[in-house]
């Protein structure tokens, strides 16, 4: 049927919506090009690492409805994933979520 989908289909879909939402933004808030993404499988969870070159943790602020300018994507992976940020050696961060598989 058109439109409906099962869980295990919303659950195959969340790296990449993670993915989709955080990579992007390697560029728009540390200001560079430079940065990388990794989609992991492991026996129990899917990983998403996305590192960039800015120190600051993202933080979630309230989402716009009036001018759609954003807000929700901090709050959606938190809410599909555990969350751990780790400092890299030149500075910037690593942004690593799992998802159970």
């Amino acid at each position: 049927m058109a439109g409906n989908t099962t869980r295990s289909e919303t659950i195959s879909r969340r790296p990449a919506a993670l993915l989709s939402d955080r990579a992007p933004r390697t560029s728009t808030h540390d200001g560079s090009r430079h940065g990388g993404s990794a989609l992991t499988a492991h026996p129990s969870t899917i990983e998403v690492a996305v590192e960039d070159r800015s120190p600051e943790h993202p933080r979630p602020r309230t989402p716009n409805l009036q001018y759609g300018t954003g807000g929700f994507g901090w709050h959606m992976v938190n809410d599909l994933a555990h969350t751990t940020i780790t400092p890299t050696p030149e500075g910037g961060k690593t942004i690593r979520v799992l998802l159970p598989r």
